[in-house]
């Protein structure tokens, strides 16, 4: 692993610009300790060696916690140990909750080893000027996560990376030909089961 880079990942999410359809979580004073923090302990476990990458961060997620899929309830309130470890760290608070947040920290109570998450396009991609909605992210957003996808990559380096659904992908094989990418369907929709089932089969029990 390589943490020394954990500062210049900050930096440039923080000073990512926002606009009318995009909103920076990284913003936040909050949301950057936020990220710091679970960078820093994924640093000092080590974590399971699997990458998890989503699309973007949900409105009711990542974007509202700073921490990739993950939830505000699931942050104060889940029995996981890594997240316990995490919240007297924690900056902010609050209940609301999202439903991928909750199906992947409830799956990991039962794992061995926690793996690392992240988002092809790390920033909330939503209505214009409805924050309180989330869309896809476009294929030129997602070509502008690249940096800070391969900054995440230096600096965990992952044996494993799961794409989960198929704008990351799509994302993953072809910003990073090199990596081996194991895909599985986004839990949301009723895939469920088919998601939990895809990270099984990556090595995440």
């Amino acid at each position: 692993m390589n943490p020394s880079l954990i500062p210049k990942l900050l930096t440039q999410l923080s000073s990512f610009s926002a606009s009318a359809a995009v909103a920076n979580p990284y913003s936040s004073p909050a949301c950057l300790t936020n990220i710091r923090v679970y960078l820093d302990e994924l640093c000092a476990l080590p974590f399971s060696g699997h990458l998890v990458v989503g699309d973007a961060p949900g409105h009711k997620g990542c974007a509202l916690t700073g921490i990739p899929f993950t939830s505000q309830r699931v942050l104060v309130s889940s029995a996981h140990p890594f997240i316990a470890a995490l919240r007297p760290r924690l900056a902010g608070a609050g209940w609301v909750t999202e439903s991928t947040a909750t199906i992947v920290w409830t799956h990991l109570l039962s794992c061995a080893a926690v793996p690392a998450f992240w988002n092809a396009f790390p920033f909330h991609p939503h209505e214009r000027a409805n924050r309180r909605s989330t869309r896809h992210p476009t294929r030129a957003e997602v070509a502008s996560g690249y940096v800070f996808l391969d900054l995440v990559i230096r600096i965990l380096r992952p044996q494993t990376v799961v794409a989960v659904g198929g704008t990351a992908t799509k994302a993953l094989t072809f910003s990073f030909p090199t990596l081996s990418v194991v895909p599985v369907p986004h839990p949301s929709f009723g895939n469920k089961a088919a998601f939990i089932s895809g990270i099984k089969a990556a090595g995440i029990e």
